[in-house]
């Protein structure tokens, strides 16, 4: 998950010209001497401002996984679904599904 609190994540924010910030809730990234709630996520897609003066990234962070048969599902979600529950959560509320549905 690409959260503004992670420090590489981070370093890139602060050195691209924005800032990270806390609200007591979560970490958002902001304009570096700008008011504003700013994002709660690090990178995104289509928030022209948030990439020119913020260090927001549209850039995906990639990785390859060669399936198996251990391999029981592929769960693509967005970034809203780990605010609510962990992925262990969400493995268990499909577990019962069987594999290929």
């Amino acid at each position: 998950d690409h959260k503004p609190d992670l420090e590489d994540e981070k370093q890139r924010i602060e050195n691209s010209g924005g800032r990270v910030t806390f609200d007591g809730y979560c970490h958002r990234v902001a304009k570096k001497h700008g008011a504003g709630p700013g994002l709660n996520m690090s990178r995104s897609f289509g928030d022209g401002v948030a990439h020119r003066v913020c260090g927001v990234s549209a850039d995906p962070e990639v990785r390859e996984h060669q399936l198996s048969r251990e391999d029981y599902a592929l769960l693509v979600c967005s970034d809203g679904i780990w605010e609510v529950i962990t992925p262990q959560e969400a493995a268990d509320m499909i577990k019962d599904y069987g594999q290929w549905q």
